[in-house]
């Protein structure tokens, strides 16, 4: 059969199949007497029953909103009066069942032979898919131009953004300052909640450090740390305010309260350097050196900061080199009964043995800390502390020693392996971790605390009372002493506060059944008022300064 010889009906029922095939509705609308006819399709397309539903041009108009209402209108009104050749237009349609699809429509109009409008034809296409096509390609491109400049973790800007903003600040000859900020003890928060904790805290601080910033320059660059930009010196002191404001009180993330700190390094632009790059490393370096300086620190970069790291990074490489060959000594500061003067234990505090020096734990801990370093030092003074210890239990002297430990040292299986070694002058051993750490125990370090309270480890809460307020953890940690810190001991007598402190603390030890020992007596004054409170086991130089083995056997000889 020949294309011309098919029928008007053929040519319908193609029409139809073609449209079903496409999804493309018909209509048509008689401008004099208002009828419109509307196809199986377009009836369908809206949402409708093509057997039920009877179409008029009012019911078109009451499935779009009245902006889009207006812009049909118009569309129409632009036709007729033939300002327009075709009437095309893309919209939103509410559906019967509440769902929302597209439509793009085209039409146009047959006049008469006087130019009135008397018939509008047109067809209508679901466009839904490809307008959500669409916005899912715009999603993911806003998306990916997202995470090119943001942080996934935080959502702050990221390390491109930051160097492309200095960049740009730089190009304008803008004066601004860089804010290199580094958490506090993050890899201790990591060790003892997990990593999936830590990236909330870094969420959590990520936003805390947002609402701090005179304007929108944050940043994290790497890991725990953050950069902030500042444009002045007056909006440079009102953020450094504001950061210690924020991070004042401890926060409370997943149900856990946490006291979270900052190391700051701050370099200026063009103070310190016109280029970025340099800026961004006196920043870092300004950090690094304010990190081992201990908690909380600020420095601004002075030029002589880079050589001051570069001779930490010396020392950090010697330090490495002494683990693996153990050049590190115990020495014995005695604990002494201020009433009869007998040495009743030792605390074995770490000595650094270098070419041929003798390095006291402030020149190199904070570094060991800083890198991962002072669980293998802890593990190497525990060895030598018992070997010690044993010595001098076979020689006859029934003494006790405390090491120091960290929260690490409690998931250590070298450590228990020493502990094992040594099992029966276990009863002898004193663990002192310091306030801060036991803060931050888990639940799996609070069980290998138990564990080691079996095999007859004692425990002692060392630094009570000068960082965190312990006395929630007290009930819970199988403790056995309370050590008064120095800072308490230095001002008394005299100072009525420490004094009231330290009595206050006394009672504490005393209803918990714990003992309770004085660190930091240098005077006659000092153990005299500690004795009237008896709180008579007193560490400090007032008795001795910490001894070499050979100085400590000797005491323990001939007495102090």
């Amino acid at each position: 059969m020949a294309i011309q010889d098919i029928n008007i009906d053929e040519f319908r029922t193609l029409f139809d199949m073609a449209t079903d095939v496409a999804h493309v509705g018909y209509w048509e609308w008689d401008i004099q007497t208002n009828d419109v006819l509307w196809s199986r399709q377009k009836i369908e397309i809206y949402g409708e029953d093509s057997e039920n539903f009877k179409p008029a041009f009012e019911k078109f108009l009451a499935v779009i909103d009245d902006e889009t209402k207006e812009r049909v209108l118009k569309e129409i009104d632009d036709v007729l009066s033939q300002k327009k050749k075709y009437y095309d237009l893309q919209h939103k349609i509410k559906l019967k069942n509440g769902k929302v699809a597209w439509v793009h429509e085209k039409a146009f109009v047959i006049y008469s032979d006087e130019g009135q409008p008397l018939r509008m034809i047109g067809i209508v296409y679901d466009i839904t898919d490809k307008i959500l096509t669409l916005e899912k390609l715009k999603i993911s491109q806003e998306h990916t131009s997202f995470l090119k400049s943001h942080d996934q973790l935080t959502s702050l800007l990221n390390k491109n953004s930051l160097l492309k903003n200095l960049e740009a600040m730089s190009s304008e000859s803008e004066r601004f300052s860089i804010l290199f900020l580094d958490i506090d003890n993050f890899r201790i928060i990591n060790n003892t909640y997990g990593h999936l904790f830590g990236d909330i805290v870094l969420q959590k601080v990520g936003h805390m450090l947002q609402n701090t910033t005179c304007n929108n320059h944050c940043y994290r660059y790497s890991a725990d740390e953050f950069v902030i930009i500042v444009n002045s010196e007056c909006d440079l002191q009102k953020t450094l305010k504001n950061i210690k404001t924020t991070f004042s009180k401890p926060v409370s993330i997943s149900g856990n309260l946490l006291r979270i700190g900052f190391c700051i390094g701050i370099s200026s632009y063009p103070k310190n350097s016109t280029d970025i790059q340099e800026l961004i490393k006196d920043a870092n370096t300004a950090l690094l050196l304010a990190k081992t300086q201990g908690k909380e620190q600020i420095l601004f970069y002075e030029s002589y900061m880079s050589d001051e790291i570069s001779k930490q990074h010396l020392l950090l490489e010697a330090l490495k080199d002494s683990i693996k060959e153990e050049l590190f000594l115990p020495y014995y500061q005695p604990k002494v009964n201020s009433l009869t003067k007998e040495v009743v234990s030792f605390e074995s505090l770490v000595r650094w043995e270098s070419h041929g020096k003798v390095i006291p734990p402030s020149f190199f801990l904070h570094l060991a800390r800083e890198n991962n370093l002072i669980n293998e030092i802890d593990l190497i003074m525990l060895k030598k502390s018992l070997a010690q210890l044993k010595i001098w239990h076979e020689n006859g002297y029934k003494i006790s020693i405390s090491v120091n430990f960290t929260n690490d040292d409690f998931n250590s299986i070298a450590i228990y392996k020493v502990l094992q070694e040594y099992q029966e002058h276990l009863e002898y051993l004193t663990i002192e971790v310091t306030e801060s750490e036991l803060m931050n125990l888990s639940d799996e370090d609070l069980q290998h605390l138990n564990e080691l309270k079996k095999l007859g480890v004692k425990l002692s809460l060392d630094d009570f009372g000068t960082g965190y307020s312990s006395l929630q953890y007290i009930h819970k940690l199988p403790l056995d002493e309370l050590k008064i810190d120095k800072a308490f001991v230095d001002r008394i007598p005299g100072s009525s506060k420490d004094e009231d402190l330290v009595k206050i603390i006394k009672s504490i030890a005393d209803t918990f059944k714990l003992s309770c020992i004085v660190e930091g007596v240098e005077n006659e004054e000092q153990k005299e008022f500690f004795k009237k409170l008896n709180l008579t086991t007193i560490q400090g130089y007032f008795y001795s300064k910490p001894l070499t083995q050979e100085e400590a056997t000797r005491v323990l000889e001939k007495g102090l």
